[in-house]
């Protein structure tokens, strides 16, 4: 299990055992957590067992997923990189922040410590992330992240954040 922290953090990522799971099922099936992307989604107890072994343990390579925690411990969302193409180097960015816990700064505090891994120990170059154009959240949380949009439609704005970007935004 990898646990992800940073000193200056109030948070901190951790894979998920399997018994977290009804953690995940209920921020994908919560309304308030889930109308920006999408709509709730079911993960049901027989579909539990296949994404853990795709996602966490033993994982298949091309995902990576977390949950994030409060220092005390709290579950506050979820947070994972999808689709890793080794040759290219490039992976697709995933945050969910409890509806609840929103505004508290958990989602930039999480998507820098993944993009601090994802980048400096698994080996990516560049992360992206496919935006629903109505999302403004989710489109100002990347922008203050460092992300740069790349392809803009009626639907969708694409965004990317380069190893070199990254480095240059955020080495100590």
């Amino acid at each position: 299990m990898i646990t992800i922290t940073h000193e200056h953090s109030n948070i901190f990522l951790k894979q998920p055992k399997m018994d977290e799971l009804d953690y995940v099922a209920w921020l994908w099936s919560d309304e308030n957590t889930m109308e920006s992307v999408g709509g709730p989604r079911i993960l049901t107890v027989e579909q539990r067992a296949d994404w853990y072994k795709r996602m966490v343990i033993p994982g298949d390579g091309q995902n990576f997923y977390c949950l994030i925690y409060t220092n005390e411990n709290e579950k506050v969302g979820e947070v994972s990189f999808h689709q890793f193409n080794e040759a290219a180097g490039t992976a697709h960015l995933n945050v969910k922040i409890a509806g609840q816990h929103r505004g508290k700064g958990y989602g930039r505090q999480a998507v820098l410590l993944i993009l601090d891994y994802y980048f400096n120990m698994f080996g990516g170059r560049r992360m992206l992330d496919n935006v629903n154009i109505e999302n403004d959240a989710a489109q100002i949380l990347l922008e203050k992240c460092g992300f740069e949009k790349l392809e803009e439609n009626n639907e969708a704005i694409l965004f990317s954040l380069s190893k070199d970007r990254f480095d240059m935004l955020y080495s100590e």
